[in-house]
């Protein structure tokens, strides 16, 4: 959502939904901080209006906030069992998969 939030008000900012690797729960995104500094106020004047909207249209006192500098809440790995993925002839080995050819 916020990237498209950031693409309708035309500013240049790329918004990532992991960090490190790690993948974000869908609620939070990441975006590098000197790129945000310079695009803040043009996307926040925007998400103010969205948040009216959002009040009017559902008829409500609240309306979903943007926080900026949070700490990021991240999805759990997944784990693949070492025995393998049933059905790929997967298994795991050291920090790879290694995946059987089959005829």
């Amino acid at each position: 959502y916020l990237q498209l939030l950031v693409d309708s008000v035309g500013v240049d900012l790329q918004v990532h939904d992991t960090i490190d690797g790690q993948r974000l729960v869908p609620y939070q995104a990441a975006v590098s901080r000197p790129a945000w500094s310079t695009v803040a106020g043009k996307v926040l004047e925007a998400f103010r209006i969205q948040r009216g909207a959002y009040r009017r249209v559902h008829q409500v006192s609240s309306a979903p906030r943007l926080q900026v500098d949070v700490p990021g809440r991240f999805l759990p790995y997944l784990r693949v069992q070492e025995e393998g993925v049933s059905g790929y002839g997967a298994r795991v080995t050291g920090t790879f998969l290694d995946f059987r050819e089959t005829s």
